[in-house]
């Protein structure tokens, strides 16, 4: 992330090197340091507690989202983000 822009993270939580939270706080502290915003992240977990989500929105998460993330779930908060979606090449 720290040599390109992106329009969308999906960012889980359990990870083998440090948490999605560290991870969220790691990629808002460098936008900062850069002058960027606007890269959106979807912090994403199997576990709903209102403590989970608190701590990921917290750690600058734009959304979060529990699994299994369904496609027009995903799509829909995308939208809201304003994050355009390709659609998908015609088949001939």
């Amino acid at each position: 992330v720290q040599t390109k822009h992106y329009a969308l993270i999906l960012m889980d939580n359990v990870m083998p090197r440090m948490t999605g939270v560290e991870a969220t706080k790691k990629i808002r502290s460098d936008d900062r340091g850069r002058g960027r915003t606007g890269t959106v992240i979807f912090g994403l977990t199997g576990n709903a507690l209102s403590e989970d989500v608190n701590e990921f929105k917290e750690s600058g998460c734009d959304e979060v989202l529990t699994k299994p993330l369904s496609s027009p779930k995903l799509v829909e908060y995308m939208l809201t983000h304003g994050i355009n979606i390709p659609k998908p090449p015609v088949k001939k």
